[in-house]
């Protein structure tokens, strides 16, 4: 793997970027390379936006095969730079690219693609970056009996690497009482990968008891537009 390229300025995003596969030494193995967004490569194509000094991205690039298992993962990638992936078998793959902003690591991009290496051939192909707008929420139903006496602790987890403690001691009446219960629910502070499912570890106790909290573990799948639990 090597970056080359950097751009010597963040002065836009491009929203789109190039992928295409290098000529390799023999036919059972081909190098990906990967142009990330501000760089002045003819690959580079698509639209730009402006963006302020707080908005300077890296990029994660996962490259995964067709069981979405990471074959090669990369993190903190600069703009404007080519990754190239050496020695990868000849097939397709699916690529995943987060747009994370630099100094407090948000997914505020996210673009997914199908890529198709070939040895000695070059091929190309092109991931568009949305821009990440999807929430979670956890429906806590009745049914748990949850009080101001209790806590809860809730940890969500995925195959793809993400973790995420999502409440730590929280007091129910802290959330959102409806009519089936108590609702959590935030917008863009985590971010879920569209596609795949995530685990949701939960744990009820009562404040000030030292028996062995109620557990409970829940998954669901995330969409583009978030993520939903319900917890009973």
């Amino acid at each position: 793997m090597k970056f080359a390229g950097i751009a010597a300025a963040f002065a836009s995003l491009v929203l789109s970027l190039s992928l295409f596969s290098c000529a390799a030494a023999d036919d059972d193995t081909g190098s990906l390379c990967i142009t990330m967004p501000g760089s002045p490569s003819t690959r580079s194509i698509s639209s730009t936006g402006a963006v302020t000094e707080e908005e300077i991205m890296t990029y994660s690039v996962y490259i995964r095969n067709s069981d979405n298992v990471d074959v090669e993962k990369y993190t903190n990638v600069p703009s404007g730079t080519t990754l190239t992936v050496d020695q990868l078998k000849a097939g397709t793959y699916n690529v995943a690219i987060r747009g994370v902003t630099i100094g407090d690591d948000e997914v505020e991009y996210y673009g997914l693609t199908q890529a198709e290496v070939k040895g000695n051939t070059d091929n190309t192909a092109s991931i568009t970056l949305e821009p990440y707008v999807g929430g979670c929420s956890i429906l806590f139903y009745d049914s748990l009996g949850l009080n101001g006496d209790k806590r809860i602790n809730a940890r969500a987890t995925c195959k793809n690497g993400d973790s995420y403690t999502i409440l730590e001691d929280r007091r129910p009446n802290e959330l959102e009482l409806l009519e089936a219960g108590f609702l959590y629910q935030n917008e863009g502070m985590y971010f879920f990968e569209p596609g795949f499912t995530y685990t949701l570890d939960v744990s009820v106790y009562m404040y000030g008891d030292d028996s062995a909290p109620y557990t409970v573990k829940k998954s669901a799948v995330a969409t583009s537009g978030g993520i939903f639990f319900t917890v009973d």
